[in-house]
């Protein structure tokens, strides 16, 4: 695929195709489709590597309820027009509407996919009235792959009202926490403090994210600690996770989580830390990402152990080294 590099928008492009998405429904019935440019760029808060989708446009076209298509000579002098504008490392992707249906790929809408086959990748987008949509990313060569992937809309924060701020200040305030002491614990084991906030006893356990042994990384080593600990902390991010996008947990409380995850796995030379994602974009990014997608890994090597080392947990296997 294409590296897996994440594809954003900004929500100024994403209301412009919502806009025309409207107006082809209110005015017609219609569906309506267009184009895209993605070029490569870098993600505004951490600097990432991503494709970014930008300038949506559209040209002329036929439509109906069902179907919509775009004039080819109109296609062909556009994308000779926008490559002399945005150069020649410029992508184009296909987008058109779904109106009131649903967000999916119908076989005209592969069809169309298909038409746009190349020497490399192209890259498709459909959206409804509800703001749902599919973005899909097909590979021609060397081998031909289709997938939907996830686009993250890049959306400003807005900032609270003063009237917000004094509601908050009168009516907002702040429980002092109940702690408990446990004696097996010492201050400066490179993870946690002598006493501990109770909405933190999850990570308290006698478990592998409570150990504070140093994985060693030989090839003679047992898989058996490595297994323990990718599983369980599969377990433990699925949990926070699931609690953040409930609701049962607030930012602040998945930031600490995921900050003592942090400390832990580096107490323990694990190699892996757990990413945490901007307070205005938790809720949409975490919807759209496996578990699996929060790990950072030192490097590949390291991401194969731990893959193998789920293996060897599942088989309950581990008589092998890291080898």
């Amino acid at each position: 695929m294409t590296e897996h590099k994440q594809f954003i928008i900004s929500e100024e492009c994403w209301h412009i195709m919502q806009q025309f998405a409207g107006l082809a429904y209110d005015e017609d019935k219609n569906e309506i489709s267009g184009l895209l440019h993605v070029r490569k760029g870098k993600h505004p808060v951490d600097g990432e590597p991503v494709y970014e989708l930008f300038d949506p446009i559209i040209l002329e076209q036929e439509n109906t309820g069902t179907t919509t298509e775009l004039d080819g000579d109109a296609i062909r002098d556009y994308t000779i027009k926008a490559g002399m504008k945005y150069g020649k490392d410029i992508k184009f992707c296909w987008w058109h509407s779904h109106h009131t249906m649903g967000a999916f790929w119908s076989g005209t809408d592969r069809n169309e996919i298909e038409a746009w086959k190349n020497d490399s990748w192209s890259i498709s987008l459909v959206v409804n009235l509800k703001q749902e949509y599919k973005l899909n990313i097909s590979v021609w060569d060397p081998v031909e792959v289709s997938e939907d992937v996830p686009l993250e809309i890049i959306r400003a924060v807005p900032e609270p009202t003063a009237k917000q701020k004094k509601e908050y200040e009168e009516l907002c305030s702040t429980a002092k926490p109940t702690v408990v002491t446990y004696g097996n614990w010492k201050q400066g084991n490179g993870w946690m403090k002598n006493t501990v906030n109770l909405n933190q006893t999850s990570l308290l356990k006698e478990s592998p994210l409570a150990l504070t042994d140093k994985l060693t990384w030989k090839d003679k080593d047992s898989i058996l600690p490595y297994s323990e600990l990718i599983e369980e902390l599969d377990d433990e991010v699925e949990e926070i996770i699931n609690d953040t996008m409930t609701g049962v947990i607030l930012y602040d409380e998945y930031s600490n989580k995921i900050d003592a995850l942090n400390k832990c796995l580096k107490s323990r030379n694990a190699k892996v830390k757990i990413l945490k994602i901007d307070e205005g974009q938790v809720l949409e990014k975490a919807a759209c990402m496996q578990t699996w997608e929060h790990f950072k890994y030192t490097n590949e090597k390291v991401e194969k152990i731990y893959d193998e080392a789920r293996v060897a947990q599942y088989n309950h296997t581990y008589t092998g080294g890291l080898s």
